[in-house]
């Protein structure tokens, strides 16, 4: 008896608010000048009125449900699943690009083809995705569990026969930071906080191990250098050239408007003082600043 009571007040909770609604665009469609039943009857006609109405509503509600499902059935399990719109996105993108490339060929075999690109990347539990975040090549991007990119942040794997990008376990990525390459591989550990304004560049490779904090309009750069000594113009020159990779250690502090230039590297436990820009190898431990960064003093670390 106690269960049907709650189905009952379910269901009069769903008729009361589906009433509601109705109610109110009935109310703004009359205050616009247009007759409600009128605008109704149009909408039942054009969805059920037709075979091709049918296909255009079938394929619309689709995706919502799918969508849909993709929070509620996370929930229902004790998780709590707010990339759903993110996911949909990301699938439709990945989707769409090997159906574009593979436009000439069956349906039958583009389908299955786009479920294995789609899988090909990689997202763990718990990603959060803010507004407007945009994602590229996601067939080369692996997301930890837990990762957070902000409002406006880019990640971008583009490049012809890179690996891509890995941010691990509880990476932050602040608002507008962009993480991008040209052909190169970026590394990120977990636990791992970028500030807002960043950005994070590799034409050859970049590795961050963990625990490290990274402060606002920060510049990590491996590769991306342009070749003086050709007379190409620079505009025509690919600018990715490169001393080598980028290594930063692990619990490292980068302060507020820092650079870390092509072939320079922080060893583990070092701090990087604002404004500061190293060229060359910081040694572990060490607190940098200046431009070129020099080792000021010694850090104290945990045995």
């Amino acid at each position: 008896m106690r269960w049907r009571r709650m189905r009952m007040k379910r269901l009069s909770s769903l008729i009361l608010a589906m009433g509601m609604a109705l109610l109110l665009l009935s109310l703004f469609l009359w205050i616009n000048g247009y007759p409600p039943a009128r605008v109704f009857m149009a909408l039942i006609t054009s969805a059920w009125g037709s075979p091709t109405g049918l296909i255009l509503l079938g394929t619309k509600a689709t995706l919502l449900i799918l969508t849909g499902l993709a929070v509620a059935l996370p929930y229902r399990a004790g998780l709590f699943n707010i990339g759903g719109e993110g996911q949909f996105v990301l699938g439709a993108v990945a989707a769409s690009g090997i159906g574009i490339a593979m436009a000439d060929q069956p349906g039958w075999l583009i389908i299955p083809a786009m479920i294995v690109r789609i899988s090909n990347g990689h997202t763990g539990r718990k990603v959060v995705f803010g507004k407007n975040v945009t994602i590229r090549h996601p067939h080369k991007i692996a997301l930890g569990d837990g990762v957070v990119l902000d409002d406006g942040a880019v990640v971008d794997a583009k490049g012809a026969d890179n690996r891509g990008i890995a941010l691990g376990d509880r990476v932050y990525v602040g608002r507008n930071t962009i993480v991008y390459c040209k052909n190169g591989d970026i590394e990120i550990g977990e636990n791992v906080s970028f500030s807002a304004n960043c950005i994070v560049f590799s034409s050859n490779k970049l590795v961050m191990k963990k625990n490290s904090v990274v402060a606002a309009f920060a510049y990590l750069l491996s590769g991306g250098e342009y070749d003086l000594d050709d007379p190409t113009p620079l505009a025509l020159q690919k600018g990715t050239c490169t001393k080598g990779p980028l290594e930063i250690g692990e619990d490292c502090w980068i302060g507020a408007g820092a650079k870390v230039l092509d072939g320079a590297s922080l060893g583990d436990h070092v701090a990087l003082g604002a404004g500061a820009v190293a060229n060359k190898p910081i040694p572990a431990n060490s607190i940098a600043v200046g431009v070129p960064a020099r080792g000021i003093k010694t850090r104290k670390t945990a045995e």
